[in-house]
């Protein structure tokens, strides 16, 4: 026997699927709850948040009254001080660990250090040998800090600093691949430490460049790992020159996150990254030309910042394979007119970074918080929160 169907029947049909995948979707994706850090200056001075940890502590940047920057440690609701280094006029927080210990970069008579906050000691790191300028970007629970230094060779290098002592960690022990141009010599010169985490494991960027005489020619940026300040190896989603890669994260399982040419060699335009073993995925943009990615978590989430089609830069979300803009996440009273880079993640998901104020137009630093059944927030913190929104 022939069954007819009604063409009405079948459209109700595929609408009913249509809309059972549109609200499993909706179900899957995730929620935001946005609130605002502050300022030590108000409302109508700056800040910028740069990292999380486990515990929820934040670590960054802010103006105080005068415009003055200073690094800052949020924790339980409340933003600190971390102040500056004898002889120094501003500071900034780049990296935290979970024992509340900062790292990041502080101005002294003449120059530039990176610092470690601890036991609210602000503490001088020094720099290379023959160097003037140091930052520090990363620290893990160990208390391994990674960064830059300029040293004897007047180039930046990446260091590891350990046990109250700072080491060069040297550059990749290879020349980029062929092919190379016509006549052309590569040669590394620089490098900078972004991150490391609980079993050592370091990813930077190192840079080298073309007749290397010259720095104003042609350069090349590689990412690299490097175990617990062993030889450097170069990575990038095309090993060869110009397909430039930095790496800015890794997880605990040794994924990386970062930004890198993955077509146009010289030219890109970035993209944000994922590396999870030898394979590279790009996380594409919000519809724009760029995108960077600059904090990972245990789980592979990826947050950082990428532009639209009208060229705006706005934080991003990646999680479930998908490239989410962290604006449209957000529920409830969002006081952000626009959050413009996420800088940091945490394994509760919680993200920090920095966006514009609907009140005042002033950039500040925001946390969002996954929106859960139950409260994830504790009632004093929030409240708390809630007087800066």
């Amino acid at each position: 026997m022939t069954h007819r169907h009604s063409p009405r029947i079948a459209f109700v049909a595929c609408a009913l699927v249509l809309l059972g995948a549109l609200l499993a979707h909706a179900a899957q994706q995730p929620r935001y709850r946005v609130y605002d850090l502050g300022s030590l200056g108000g409302e109508g001075m700056s800040s910028q948040a740069s990292a999380i940890n486990a515990k929820g502590q934040v670590a960054g940047s802010t103006q105080t009254p005068n415009g003055d920057e200073r690094a800052f440690l949020w924790s339980g609701g409340v933003m600190t001080s971390l102040g500056v280094l004898p002889g120094g006029a501003s500071s900034h927080a780049l990296g935290l660990n979970d024992l509340g210990q900062v790292v990041g970069s502080a101005t002294i008579a003449g120059g530039s250090r990176g610092f470690l906050y601890s036991g609210g000691v602000m503490t001088d790191l020094g720099t290379l040998s023959g160097g003037d300028y140091s930052a520090a970007y990363a620290i893990n629970n160990s208390g391994q800090i990674v960064g830059g230094s300029t040293s004897s060779s007047g180039y930046q290098q990446a260091f590891l600093y350990a046990n109250g002592s700072m080491s060069d960690l040297g550059l990749p022990p290879a020349a980029p691949p062929p092919p190379l141009p016509p006549g052309a010599t590569w040669q590394w010169v620089a490098g900078v430490g972004q991150a490391v985490n609980a079993t050592g494991l370091i990813v930077g960027a190192s840079y080298a460049i073309y007749n290397a005489q010259n720095i104003s020619d042609a350069q090349v940026l590689m990412g690299f790992s490097s175990q617990s300040g062993g030889a450097l190896t170069a990575m990038s989603p095309t090993m060869e020159p110009g397909y430039n890669c930095w790496a800015y994260a890794v997880n605990a399982g040794g994924d990386v996150a970062g930004m890198a040419f993955f077509t146009n060699p010289f030219m890109g335009p970035t993209h944000a990254f994922l590396k999870k073993g030898s394979v590279f995925t790009d996380l594409g943009t919000l519809g724009g030309t760029t995108s960077m990615a600059f904090a990972i978590h245990d789980g592979g989430w990826v947050v950082g910042q990428a532009t639209t089609a009208s060229s705006e830069a706005r934080a991003f979300l990646y999680a479930g394979n998908t490239l989410y803009d962290l604006n449209a996440l957000a529920v409830g009273t969002n006081p952000f007119l626009r959050l413009t880079r996420a800088t940091g993640i945490n394994a509760s998901g919680w993200i920090v970074g920095y966006g514009y104020l609907k009140s005042t137009g002033s950039e500040h630093a925001f946390l969002a918080v996954p929106e859960q059944a139950g409260r994830v927030v504790p009632a004093s913190v929030e409240k708390l929160l809630l007087l800066n929104q």
